[in-house]
């Protein structure tokens, strides 16, 4: 039998005959009313499943008096998950809308929101809200992990943290706007575990790199500058295929990523190194004399169709193109020695824990690291040889005096 839940709302109370008293249940409810004081609402029940429709009937009660909802009035009618979603549409779930570059409501990125949204509206969507437990939203995260991908794959936890997290934001707009009174989030341990997902370690070695630039001929010819300019600045992939010819500043040898462009929906600023800097005039200069409207530097807005078929063609195994991010961002640090701070205002991060999972150790840069370490090694020894003689050889001068 349960002895309590962990705030108290159910309590079992055994029969007493002495006292004449049967079994029963007490439900308890702690809650703060709308002028900030404490209140409780306390039921008595004569079986556990009495007692468990009991929680929610307090439950929707208390929500209907932080609603400024008379309980004696006709009650409110229950939303079910599927409302929240239809809310959530309605509200959030658009195309972004800008004044000049900022943005002022929707979602830059809506679509991938549209399809994490749909496994959540199939789960839960009859579901009385305030019904939902803890466990529902357990069950739904292990029921995603056992499901195969369109393609027959295993899903991700990567992929289902995602949906979780679009999940807990649902459930704060449920909290927020009073349709509920707890977070079923917060009834257990975090279900959203990002220590469980697989990071990305790869990397292009310099060697890969020249092999795939040798296949960026013919029809791919274009796939070149495009490859150079994601290892030379880190820019994400929404980033480098938005750029216009405004943006780039081939005299100051800057990129300047717009509030618009940025995911970060902040305005930075990205150095030309030299190598990039003499595939980007030709490319620009063609920008300049084209009379199309696009004013585009990439003519195209996704490469991957080109890029697999160069690293197939080149014998380059599990490279992705965000990887070529990760390659940017590990040289900076490790070959070029930039200062981690000046590489995330580069790169655009704010999260120095999301940074780091960018700064990959492959066998390039575990022997950089490894010849760095026995040079200073090898320097301070042979600054502290010298002087470790002249010590000793003071102590046998001191030693042959006395």
């Amino acid at each position: 039998m349960p002895r309590g839940s962990k705030d108290g709302s159910i309590k079992y109370v055994p029969a007493d005959r002495d006292a004449g008293t049967v079994e029963c249940w007490i439900v308890r409810k702690r809650y703060t009313d709308m002028k900030g004081r404490p209140r409780e609402k306390k039921r008595t029940a004569y079986s556990l499943t009495e007692a468990q429709r009991l929680v929610h009937k307090i439950e929707n009660e208390i929500e209907e008096e932080l609603a400024g909802v008379r309980v004696a009035a006709q009650p409110a009618r229950k939303r079910r998950f599927a409302d929240l979603v239809t809310y959530y549409k309605h509200t959030e779930l658009k195309p972004a809308e800008y004044v000049g570059e900022t943005r002022i409501g929707g979602l830059r990125s809506f679509r991938k929101f549209e399809s994490r949204i749909k496994p959540l509206e199939d789960f839960f969507g009859p579901m009385n809200l305030m019904a939902i437990t803890y466990a529902d939203c357990q069950e739904f995260k292990r029921r995603r992990l056992k499901t195969l991908t369109i393609h027959d794959k295993s899903r991700s936890i990567a992929s289902v943290n995602r949906e979780l997290s679009l999940l807990r934001h649902l459930f704060f707009i449920a909290l927020r706007e009073r349709w509920i009174s707890e977070h079923p989030f917060h009834r257990g341990k975090p279900l959203i575990q990002i220590a469980d997902e697989v990071s990305r370690m790869r990397i292009l070695t310099w060697q890969e790199e020249e092999q795939i630039l040798a296949q960026c001929v013919g029809p791919r010819a274009h796939l070149r500058l495009e490859i150079l300019t994601a290892v030379e600045t880190g820019l994400r992939q929404g980033e480098q295929f938005t750029l216009e010819l405004p943006d780039v500043n081939l005299d100051d040898r800057v990129i300047t990523l717009r509030a618009f462009n940025s995911k970060s929906a902040q305005t930075r600023i990205v150095p030309i190194f030299e190598r990039l800097h003499r595939e980007l005039a030709p490319r620009m200069a063609e920008v300049e004399r084209s009379r199309t409207r696009s004013r585009r530097v990439f003519p195209v807005r996704d490469p991957k169709r080109a890029f697999v078929t160069a690293c197939r063609n080149a014998g380059i195994i599990g490279l992705r193109w965000h990887d070529l991010r990760h390659t940017a961002i590990t040289r900076m640090l490790h070959f070029y020695k930039i200062p981690a701070a000046e590489v995330m205002k580069m790169s655009g991060h704010s999260n120095y824990k999301t940074f780091l999972r960018y700064v990959n150790i492959d066998l390039e840069v575990a022997r950089s690291i490894a010849a760095r370490v026995d040079a200073i090694r090898a320097e301070a020894d042979a600054i502290a040889l010298p002087v470790q003689t002249e010590i000793q050889t003071v102590m046998n001068e001191s030693e042959a005096v006395n």
